[in-house]
């Protein structure tokens, strides 16, 4: 399950179902983030995270993972970002 929701042009929250741990996801994540240079701090439970102006954080609740975007530049597109997201957090 994904899922958007959009607050303005500055915020969107992505929901998603996790099919793996915590401790897996945020492995993955945290080593995605070493590979390509992105900045990601965070645990099992919570978490923030950016790269190039794209600002965010997480938390982890039972099977799902909220995924907000606090911001980004004007001209990269949100279907960057949510691709970007679910490459990330998937």
């Amino acid at each position: 399950m994904f899922s958007v929701e959009k607050y303005g042009d500055i915020m969107k929250t992505y929901r998603m179902r996790i099919n793996s741990t915590p401790t897996e996801l945020v492995s993955k994540a945290s080593s995605i983030a070493a590979e390509k240079g992105l900045r990601f701090d965070g645990d099992e439970s919570h978490g923030d995270f950016g790269a190039m102006g794209v600002e965010g954080n997480y938390r982890i609740s039972n099977e799902e993972i909220v995924v907000q975007i606090t911001s980004k530049p004007f001209l990269v597109p949100w279907s960057m970002v949510e691709k970007y997201v679910r490459d990330f957090f998937e």
